[in-house]
């Protein structure tokens, strides 16, 4: 929203000496953030005037010749508009203001001289997009002025800047001068001008009933406009300042008027072109505000034309309701209609704001009704919990002078604290809890008034074990949940040679009385499953108990014996040694024992045809090979990784994977990749540039990589 500051100033109170930038900060200390901030005036030395005269220039079809008394002496103006009359008052630029930081100066127009120009909205500083096409081509005349000598900047309040400001959507009521006046006023904690919002009596007896329903709260008030309603040209200027635009409609802009001042939405009807009874109707889907025989709006979105008042209405229904956001984003979307009016009527209003929109128009309006559908707004009541207040500060705040002059602050916003109790002013719809208050605490406690603290830095503790399953899903494998329990006539297959079969001696079904010896036939079931519902291709793992272990399993039809390979070393982050099984459950030709050292960890392999007809690959490993324990914990090092490059001499082949099997077997090598070979003779120089944490940095600069021996021993 667009906020003039001296409006701000005038409403919250605020000296001179409280700078601009002393207001930016405590916008933004308070919550609300500033987008931007825009010097407004940008002319000099204009001056009042009142024409003395107006005279066709006989030049010129167009020029018309103004004689204009100014406070030093008499001039000679020339002008295209046609709205310049003899008595009026004006603003004008004469030899010497400045326009834009243009200096204006006489000029010859049409053999006659010119001394200046007659001011309209757009030469003020105006956007004259914002203007009608009435005001636009006409000169600005404005009320009588007693005194010539007054500066018009000042009068009108031209030496500004405009102020824009991002509001929270849960501070609906903050889109309006009279709160966000208030806010300020909190943070500088002075006394509230209430001037335009103050409580007026009614004088008159409206015959009008509202009938509201459980979603919608109608309200309003009516007004008699003995004379032609016309807003002044203050009000207008400050309708321009912020960013809104004119209409020729003057109850139209004084609906707009109500708005940044109050933040309700206002839609005004002449109560002659309208019945006395005004209730909500639902019709194809719609809902309108309906007066008996007519829809006279599309409730929340627009009123019908032909029963909106103007200036000249003699009896004036403004309307401005509690609309449900549901009914406005319902009525827009079947009417296909964003207006203005839905975007601001979709907006939480609270029972506080439309009292204040009521006593702001009876201050325009000395005829006017009591509210219509009157409110009794009851004050939220909550707990004050200063202990937890404290808890979320993280010290005895209460005990602060700070903290006191922010209760200060929130009183001023009316807030109302009573021993344990805290009562909500009932403009405030988002303040529910507990937690609310402390934000409102804090929000005038200020932010920056809160001690840094050192965030108390502790090792982060990982497990591979809680990563071990999104770590084989990344390579491409859906787990499958198999049972534990397995028939034990079908517990044959024992790739690790445990020595005894764990047998239940009590157990539920016959089909479940077995530990199984490997995941393998459970798991070659969930593949027999799949493909009878047409789903051959498939690549799956499990983890689980295998007899008194705990074993990882994949298995895939899709990948090649290479590619399983590849994957359980990633997954173990080990080279396993690959030597022949002699098991006659495994296929002769497609199986292996994983061996780390003398230890077989791990199998892989197809079954035998003769048992079962698969071409499915299986690769299985005991978990306990990946960890050193059950459970094996690192604290996390932050420390950047070393890289080291070793240059090996072999003279056979398998040489080389001796190296590399030493090289892996330090714990903390992050990578080994392969920079060069050279040969020479019968010797190859080999490369390699390995990545590694300082631990590992450490056992590989121990090794003497020079003592083949010694490597070869390994």
């Amino acid at each position: 929203m667009f906020f003039s500051e001296n409006k701000l100033r005038q409403l919250a109170n605020l000296k001179q000496n409280i700078s601009l930038d002393q207001i930016i900060d405590a916008i933004n200390c308070i919550g609300f953030e500033v987008e931007s901030v825009n010097k407004f005036n940008k002319n000099e030395k204009i001056k009042f005037g009142q024409v003395l005269s107006v005279e066709k220039n006989p030049n010129s079809d167009k020029l018309t010749i103004c004689k204009i008394k100014f406070n030093d002496k008499n001039r000679t103006i020339q002008t295209t508009a046609k709205n310049v009359k003899t008595g009026d008052f004006l603003i004008a630029c004469v030899p010497g203001s400045k326009i834009n930081g243009i200096e204006i100066k006489e000029k010859e127009m049409a053999n006659i001289i010119s001394e200046g120009m007659l001011m309209s909205f757009s030469e003020l500083g105006f956007n004259s997009s914002l203007l009608t096409k009435k005001i636009n081509e006409g000169i600005l005349i404005i009320d009588p002025i007693d005194d010539l000598n007054l500066d018009p900047i000042k009068y009108f309040d031209l030496e500004d800047n405009i102020i824009e400001v991002s509001i929270l959507s849960n501070r609906s009521d903050a889109l309006s001068y009279q709160i966000f006046a208030q806010e300020l006023a909190a943070y500088f904690q002075t006394k509230i001008n209430n001037e335009l919002i103050k409580e007026n009596k009614s004088n008159l007896n409206s015959s009008i009933k509202i009938e509201s329903n459980d979603e919608n709260k109608l309200n309003g008030i009516e007004v008699a406009n003995q004379d032609q309603f016309k807003l002044s040209i203050s009000d207008l200027i400050l309708l321009l300042k912020s960013n809104i635009k004119l209409d020729d409609n003057e109850l139209i802009n004084f609906a707009n008027l109500t708005m940044i001042n109050t933040g309700v939405c206002l839609r005004v009807f002449d109560l002659e072109k309208i019945g006395n009874k005004i209730t909500i109707k639902s019709e194809n889907q719609l809902t309108y505000l309906n007066d008996g025989k007519n829809n006279i709006s599309l409730l929340g979105i627009e009123e019908n034309k032909d029963y909106i008042a103007d200036s000249s209405s003699k009896k004036i229904f403004f309307e401005f309701s509690q609309i449900n956001q549901k009914t406005i984003r319902n009525n827009s979307k079947i009417s296909k209609k964003v207006t203005n009016s839905s975007i601001n009527s979709s907006r939480i209003i609270s029972s506080g704001s439309i009292l204040i929109t009521k006593n702001f128009i009876s201050n325009y309006f000395k005829n006017h009704s009591n509210l219509l559908n009157p409110i009794s707004p009851k004050l939220i009541e909550i707990d004050f919990d200063k202990k937890y207040l404290n808890n979320y500060a993280g010290f005895e705040i209460t005990e602060n002078l700070k903290y006191k002059n922010a209760i200060k602050s929130l009183e001023i916003l009316n807030f109302q604290f009573k021993e344990n109790k805290v009562l909500i002013p009932n403009t405030r719809h988002d303040i529910k809890n507990m937690q609310n208050i402390v934000e409102e605490v804090f929000r005038f406690y200020g932010l920056n008034n809160f001690e840094p603290k050192q965030i108390a830095l502790k090792p982060t503790i990982y497990s591979e074990i809680e990563t071990i399953e999104k770590n084989i899903s990344a390579l491409g494998y859906t787990q499958a949940w198999t049972y534990t329990l397995i028939n034990k006539e079908k517990n044959e297959f024992n790739p690790f040679n445990f020595n005894e079969t764990k047998n239940l001696k009590t157990c539920v079904s016959e089909e479940y009385n077995s530990i199984r010896n490997s995941i393998a036939i459970p798991l070659l079931n969930v593949f027999e499953y799949n493909k009878k519902r047409k789903m051959e291709n498939a690549s799956f793992f499990d983890t689980g108990m295998i007899n008194d272990r705990n074993a990882i399993i994949i298995a895939s039809n899709q990948k090649t014996y290479s590619q399983i390979k590849n994957d359980i070393e990633k997954i173990a982050k080990q080279k396993f040694e690959i030597r022949r099984l002699d098991n006659s459950f495994l296929h002769p030709n497609y199986n292996a024992g994983l061996f780390l050292g003398q230890i077989m960890v791990g199998w892989i392999g197809k079954f035998n045809p003769f048992k079962y007809d698969s071409d499915v690959i299986f690769a299985e490993i005991l978990k306990d090979c990946i960890y050193k324990g059950h459970n094996r914990f690192l604290e996390f090092d932050s420390n950047p990784l070393k890289e080291r490059d070793i240059t090996l001499e072999i003279e056979k082949d398998y040489e080389n994977e001796i190296y590399l099997k030493k090289i892996n077997g330090i714990d903390g090598i992050f990578s080994i990749k392969l920079i060069s070979t050279f040969k020479k003779d019968k010797i190859n120089k080999i490369t390699y540039k390995i990545l590694m944490n300082e631990k590992a940095l450490e056992e590989f600069e121990k090794i003497n990589w020079e003592n083949k021996k010694e490597i070869m021993d390994f």
